[in-house]
């Protein structure tokens, strides 16, 4: 069967792969959800390992067919988890659980689409600007939104997002320093915050803080520090 299959177009990585999703799928419904783990690594791992040049597996056309799907995917998942949301929550002005849950799907593939199509457009220098910039001013309305009529508590919160905008200047002068001190913001945000908890009532809330604000520091000073003073861009 294995061998028809690869005759008729799959790869034996497409083969292997799709295997183990069924398994993984089929343990998860029969012995316990958490082999999800299993369909999941079957599904997105291939995707991974080529985009780290391990597995070279694929032509151009098939790549680019690739992308495209990604592409459909991300729309497809977004718009169901506006509308699960929409649905959910409808009456009401807070997220949690399920809701929550999908807002955490939403954020990732808001974020995975802005960092990839910035940095395809504009190169890293001006990429990490702009995301410290867009990162830092979607927290800053959050905070106003959150305390517009506390004022010290607005004053306080708003410390918080003021590196976002210090850093996006240093990145436009020294990115090396700038990369050096936006993962060190990221790392501290990652303690102050307190991220790693186990009261499964906060799990949910502490990732999506995750994603929306220590993930951008950190990749945007990663990008900096893999890009070098040599590359320094005029924004």
């Amino acid at each position: 069967m294995k061998f028809n299959l690869i005759r008729q177009g799959w790869s034996s990585v497409g083969f292997y792969a799709g295997l183990t999703v069924f398994v993984g799928i089929l343990l998860s419904v029969t012995v316990d959800m958490g082999f999800m783990l299993l369909a999941g690594l079957g599904a997105f791992g291939p995707g991974i390992l080529r985009e780290f040049g391990v597995l070279k597996d694929q032509d151009e056309f098939a790549r680019m067919a690739t992308y495209r799907a990604g592409y459909y995917a991300s729309l497809f998942a977004g718009i169901v988890a506006v509308i699960l949301i929409s649905i959910l929550k409808a009456g009401s002005v807070d997220l949690e659980h399920e809701s929550l849950a999908l807002a955490i799907i939403l954020a990732t593939i808001w974020l995975v689409s802005i960092f990839s199509v910035i940095h395809k457009f504009w190169g890293v220098q001006k990429a990490v600007f702009r995301i410290l910039v867009i990162f830092g001013s979607f927290w800053w309305v959050f905070i106003i939104l959150s305390h517009i009529k506390e004022p010290l508590t607005f004053l306080m919160e708003s410390l918080l997002v003021l590196p976002f905008f210090i850093l996006a200047y240093a990145s436009k002068h020294w990115p090396r320093t700038a990369g050096a001190l936006i993962i060190i913001a990221g790392i501290t945000c990652f303690f102050l915050f307190r991220i790693i908890t186990d009261d499964p009532e906060l799990i949910l809330q502490k990732v999506l803080v995750f994603i929306m604000f220590i993930c951008p520091l950190v990749v945007a000073g990663v990008s900096l520090l893999l890009v070098g003073q040599s590359e320094k861009q005029d924004l």
